[in-house]
């Protein structure tokens, strides 16, 4: 582990908490090898404030998913700025983002067994975009009171999972993309009116299960390709539409 990127992240979030009312805070943090933790916080910092996170190696995190600890807190700020690119297996990612407008996030993760989990509350038109290529990689994003979000994720390999879960939302919807072999997807939208959710699958042995309630309009879709898969839609409300197309 390299401590020196310890006294740059720490530089760099002072330099962003303590940023003039003039210009927008930014952080930026590179690191390579193995072993590498980033943490950056911003609050109520300027307008379009970001972070970047760019780490090369193996055993690399942004924060501890697993424990639920956040390497990026962004908090009551508008128009905040996420970007993590991951390069390696066994890395981490973990972000949050809470009382803002118009939020963005985006994660890049190339390897294998790597985990990157989203956090966003009260982000009003929020986005969240995540890509993962290898193998066993996992995408654990919830959020709640959200008018309007935009959810992309997209895992090309095999043994892959993707959960969201969203909460007290107004409109909008993942798009959820896996290629490969044993691949699972689950999203579910409580008091989300306007709500639609669209899985694509293709390979064998994958599971998709999509759930809405107490919605009002609502719309999911449900495509799988190859042999072995098991899909399950729920919705509860009124003015449903609902399609599993299965080959």
């Amino acid at each position: 582990m390299n401590s020196a990127m310890f006294t740059v992240a720490a530089a760099l979030l002072l330099a962003a908490c303590g940023a003039s009312a003039q210009d927008a805070a930014s952080a930026a943090i590179t690191q390579t090898g193995v072993g590498n933790q980033s943490y950056v916080e911003q609050q109520r910092v300027t307008s379009e404030s970001q972070v970047t996170v760019i780490q090369n190696g193996n055993h690399n995190g942004v924060g501890d998913p697993g424990g639920r600890t956040g390497g990026i807190l962004q908090r009551d700020t508008d128009r905040m700025r996420i970007t993590v690119n991951q390069l390696g297996d066994n890395n981490q990612a973990a972000f949050g983002q809470t009382s803002g407008d118009f939020d963005l996030a985006f994660v890049n993760q190339a390897g294998n067994g790597n985990f990157a989990s989203i956090r966003q509350n009260s982000a009003y038109e929020s986005v969240v975009r995540i890509e993962q290529h290898g193998e066993r990689n996992l995408i654990d994003s919830a959020g709640a009171d959200i008018l309007a979000f935009g959810f992309t994720a997209s895992q090309s390999g095999a043994d892959n999972v993707i959960s969201l879960a969203r909460s007290w939302s107004g409109f909008g919807g993942p798009d959820v993309t896996q290629e490969g072999i044993g691949n699972r997807a689950a999203v579910t939208h409580d008091r989300a009116d306007y709500s639609f959710v669209e899985i694509r699958q293709l390979g064998m042995g994958n599971q998709a299960t999509a759930s809405q309630t107490n919605t009002t309009v609502t719309t999911a879709w449900i495509s799988q390709t190859g042999g072995g898969f098991t899909a399950a839609t729920t919705q509860t409300g009124s003015g449903h539409r609902a399609g599993i197309h299965q080959h």
